[in-house]
């Protein structure tokens, strides 16, 4: 019989196959992906949409929630370059979990033109002399900050970010898309220079105005494209995949008593399932090979003609254990068995120390899904 269980659960093992890159079709009309199936979820897939000819460039946001305060998980980018293209092919290496759901944002550029760049310059230096006429003013003889300088230099870096909100550069800028340090140094200088010509006279303020110029000239010569249109999938669903079973056949010894030269003990194969601590997508390979198993040695023990060791609930010994995967199948096993001891019709349970070496193999719940 045990022989029969054994071989059983070697049929049923279930090998996973390789994954492939799933593709899936973007339907604007209806905000759904291929026509309302659920999304793949632990693996890569594409995403794939139609452009218009305009288009040199879509960006794929995805997100667990929506994307009102600008936030994501993870972004797909796509530039059509040389190519004569009319779909934009998005790559999503954001594994998504099974039965949850997750919102998408695809944005689509296209290329700024000179006069674009031009009004975009000339609107974003104007709008940061604005912020830094509202924040210094004349007293008596010298400038008065109304808040620190560097609440002002994040004011102007909060003007620049929002102003270019709607852009975007074929390679992100290093320097963050930030005025420089330079230009938070002279914000600072302003409280120790004089008046004299005015709030807009050849003074510090005017090398200021010429340094925040300069730089907004830099960052907005950075960027390539600007937003043509935006499009969002809110409250998408993925797929529920089917669920492994972890089993585990293996050999291991039960402490009975005694020190290292005079070890008593019980061992015989065991058998049982696991149940790991992680998700191997998403966890650390720590918590990944972590599991806490449980299940039955494979036989009882007769330590004297007279005594018999079983297990309470199904004639056999139980075990309970922590795991540990190392080399890929196998496991180490430590945990305690649960044993009944009978002796002249009396029952004793006891609960012994045992240590084992395991095969974990994995039965899929479900073989119609098993990737």
């Amino acid at each position: 019989m045990r022989s029969a269980f054994l071989l059983s659960l070697c049929t049923l093992i279930g090998l996973q196959a390789p994954a492939q890159l799933r593709v899936v079709e973007l339907n604007k009309l209806y905000h759904q992906f291929n026509n309302g199936a659920e999304l793949p979820a632990e693996r890569n897939f594409m995403v794939n949409t139609p452009i218009d000819p305009r288009i040199t460039m879509v960006a794929m946001q995805v997100n667990n929630k929506s994307f009102r305060h600008g936030s994501y998980l993870f972004e797909s980018v796509w530039e059509k370059g040389a190519q004569q293209a009319s779909v934009a092919q998005l790559i999503s290496h954001y594994k998504l979990r099974q039965n949850a759901s997750y919102s998408f944002r695809f944005l689509y550029y296209r290329d700024i033109t000179a006069a674009e760049r031009r009004q975009m310059e000339e609107w974003l230096t104007q709008t940061c002399y604005a912020s830094l006429q509202a924040s210094i003013s004349e007293k008596r003889s010298n400038y008065k900050l109304q808040s620190s300088p560097h609440a002002i230099y994040r004011l102007l870096n909060y003007t620049l970010r929002e102003g270019l909100a709607h852009y975007r550069q074929r390679k992100q800028f290093q320097g963050g898309n930030e005025f420089s340090e330079l230009v938070q140094l002279q914000i600072k200088s302003t409280v120790k220079q004089k008046v004299d010509a005015g709030l807009d006279g050849v003074t510090n303020i005017g090398n200021l105005k010429e340094q925040i110029a300069a730089e907004v000239r830099m960052i907005v010569n950075t960027y390539d494209y600007i937003i043509e249109e935006e499009f969002e999938v809110l409250d998408y669903a993925t797929e529920k995949l089917n669920s492994a079973l972890a089993l585990n056949i293996g050999y291991g010894g039960i402490y009975r008593s005694g020190d290292i030269n005079n070890l008593s003990y019980f061992d015989a194969p065991y058998a049982g399932v696991s149940f790991s601590f992680g998700n191997r997508i998403f966890s650390s390979n720590f918590w990944n090979n972590t599991s806490l198993s449980a299940g039955v040695f494979l036989k009882n023990f007769k330590p004297s003609p007279t005594t018999e060791v079983s297990g309470p609930l199904v004639n056999l010994p139980l075990y309970a254990a922590f795991g540990y995967r190392v080399f890929n199948y196998f496991k180490i096993n430590a945990g305690a068995a649960v044993m009944e001891e009978r002796l002249n019709g009396n029952k004793r349970i006891e609960v012994q120390p045992f240590v084992g070496l395991s095969l974990e193999m994995y039965l899929w719940m479900g073989f119609n899904k098993r990737r």
